[in-house]
């Protein structure tokens, strides 16, 4: 997995987080010249992109056309599945916690679940049928071009031993663990510069002194764009991607912190709360990327796991392995969403509902977010 998520799979995947970004630019004018002055939500518009960009790197093909209103059967089914599947593994079964209660299944979530397995099982055996007869038909001229082939080849040469259940495993993983968190980032992100409007002013400035007004922002530049980058971490020191880390478990009696913790222990690491600990941070529940500019004692503080304080992706060896990928798409989606359009709420900012939805293991927002677009510059530029 850290093979197909390195930084040479990033740097190729730069072509194609670019047309995606471009595409909701797009996406966005039509909106503003159908409908001026009228709220946008954007959580449908994150979903295709996000949505795209995976299924491109995975399959080499997008779900979503560019018009979203040619949206096929296929990709409503994928949608659908994918989006009941991430709710019910948000889900708390009372049977987890009473055992004695599985047999009742409480709230129906195992019958959900046993009825949505054949139709995930559909997709992923089209997905992979469809691959093996490209691969026989181009015979020793394929080319392997995303992660599908590469898993396939492994299990062809059986160098690694990779079962058909890993392949839908990582399918799964891949679309399952990138797509929501990748939306709830960008959606509570644009959240706090609404509600902050001169906080967006100043994102939006420097990428104007940096970029210039006559060009789009790209990849490259993101380095250079260091407020950005600021409000990116603030926002997941105060919204991370998922409320937990993925839970471990302990292999041996140890102790923590003065606490015992017995063998086999599963153990849950709370980073929604360490970004909020008043020992930790500074005014921890306001909105303040300046804890992170150049100045602060916090400059040099990254979320690649090597400080504790702030591991939003985890740490170690079961890190995140598309950290790199999905702090990207997250970086450039931002700077390319405030550097076009000015954004607004319709009730202004201090009614802005950034209140968090307890239905999901994402960290998401009750209220979707709905937000009203003005393009800065002209429509060329889009």
């Amino acid at each position: 997995m850290m093979g197909i998520m390195s930084p040479r799979s990033i740097q190729n995947a730069q072509r194609i987080r670019a047309q995606e970004v471009d595409s909701l630019s797009k996406s966005i004018l039509r909106h503003v010249k159908s409908s001026p002055n009228t709220p946008l939500e954007l959580n449908p518009k994150l979903w295709m992109l996000t949505t795209n960009f995976i299924s491109q790197i995975v399959l080499s093909k997008r779900y979503y056309p560019l018009d979203e209103d040619q949206e096929t059967e296929h990709a409503k089914e994928y949608k659908f599945v994918f989006s009941e599947l991430i709710f019910l593994l948000g889900s708390t079964l009372p049977g987890d916690c009473l055992p004695f209660l599985k047999w009742a299944d409480i709230g129906g979530f195992q019958k959900c679940g046993m009825a949505l397995k054949p139709r995930f099982d559909n997709i992923v055996t089209k997905i992979l049928e469809e691959r093996r007869a490209k691969r026989k038909e181009d015979g020793d001229f394929h080319v392997d071009v995303d992660i599908i082939d590469v898993l396939l080849t492994h299990q062809e040469k059986g160098e690694v031993p990779i079962t058909e259940a890993n392949i839908r495993g990582v399918i799964w993983d891949t679309f399952g663990g990138a797509t929501e968190t990748s939306i709830s980032a960008i959606e509570w992100t644009m959240a706090n510069l609404i509600k902050h409007p001169n906080l967006m002013q100043k994102v939006q400035s420097e990428i104007d002194n940096v970029v210039g007004k006559d060009n789009k922002v790209t990849e490259n530049d993101i380095p250079k764009l260091h407020y950005l980058q600021a409000v990116v971490k603030e926002n997941f020191r105060l919204h991370p991607p998922a409320p937990f880390l993925i839970p471990r478990e302990s292999h041996t009696a140890c102790k923590i912190a003065g606490y015992e913790i017995p063998t086999s222990t599963r153990m849950f690491v709370n980073v929604w709360g360490m970004g909020r600990d008043p020992c930790i941070w500074e005014d921890p529940l306001k909105f303040i990327p300046e804890r992170f500019t150049k100045g602060s004692p916090l400059a040099n503080l990254e979320v690649n796991g090597q400080h504790y304080q702030l591991m939003p992706f985890g740490t170690g060896r079961r890190q995140c392995p598309a950290l790199s990928m999905g702090l990207a798409t997250v970086t450039m989606l931002i700077a390319n969403l405030v550097q076009a359009f000015d954004w607004s709420h319709l009730g202004g900012p201090n009614n802005l509902d950034m209140s968090e939805s307890k239905s999901s293991w994402v960290t998401l927002m009750a209220t979707p977010l709905q937000a009203i677009p003005k393009p800065r510059f002209p429509d060329e530029f889009y």
